[in-house]
């Protein structure tokens, strides 16, 4: 009777071969659904980075408005960089100012060291549209975008000579500053100071169809035509669908 005990008490070894078998079904699984996962995180990522630069940057005009009235009446629209250092920065802890850039390639919160798109051709720029390669000269050509650094290394830019036909002064946000990809879309958002004073973004009095389909100037959808400058109405789409990138 104690040996049936022992016999029924011993526990079946795997083999090697089905060991690895398992190991190798692990494994496709976790290259299929690894990417997924990653691309998941880094577009929570980029929404929470892009949620916190758009509340600072909205508190501290906020606040400048509680010492100088309506953002919109500010006297000084004619110079990005004196509202930066007059209204925007003294609200700011730890940020450094940008002055106007002189041309595309040194874009907003210029480094040296950043790299560009198309380098060493005359289209070189550290921005490009989304999905297509085309490089970002406007709104950055216009010499009269300043920028101001974040404490965290976030980057916005100030452009109160371009938008200015009704639609509100122009408000560029990098997330993470002059680190890749620099892609509208991605990194790069757009916004605008409307004539409510409200910083919000770019072209969200449009229908949803318009920022997120095809054929629209500034939609925000990888398969927009080269010409249609797609990547500008992505802060709109993001926020239009409840602060998600589904993009």
């Amino acid at each position: 009777m104690e040996t049936c005990k022992e016999d029924k008490l011993k526990i079946r070894a795997f083999t090697l071969a089905e060991v690895l078998i398992t190991l190798g079904v692990i494994g496709v699984v976790a290259a299929m659904t690894l990417p997924t996962v990653i691309n998941q995180y880094n577009k929570i990522v980029t929404v929470t980075r892009l949620q916190k630069s758009y509340t600072v940057f909205s508190q501290a005009i906020k606040m400048a408005e509680v010492k100088y009235g309506p953002a919109r009446e500010w006297p000084d629209w004619n110079d990005a960089e004196i509202i930066l250092d007059k209204y925007i920065i003294p609200e700011l802890n730890g940020a450094k100012k940008y002055g106007k850039v002189s041309n595309e390639r040194r874009a907003m919160c210029y480094d040296a060291s950043q790299k560009t798109h198309n380098s060493g051709t005359d289209l070189a720029s550290p921005y490009i549209w989304m999905n297509n390669g085309w490089y970002i000269d406007s709104p950055f050509f216009a010499r009269a975008t300043a920028s101001v650094r974040l404490n965290d290394s976030s980057c916005i830019g100030l452009n109160p000579t371009v938008g200015t036909g009704g639609q509100g002064y122009y408000v560029f946000i990098d997330i993470n500053g002059s680190n890749s990809p620099n892609v509208a879309g991605e990194d790069l958002f757009f916004f605008i100071i409307n004539e409510k004073s409200q910083l919000v973004p770019l072209g969200m009095e449009k229908p949803y169809a318009q920022i997120s389909g095809t054929n629209s100037h500034g939609t925000c959808n990888r398969k927009a035509a080269k010409g249609l400058s797609p990547g500008m109405y992505c802060a709109a789409r993001i926020m239009s669908d409840g602060w998600r990138m589904k993009y």
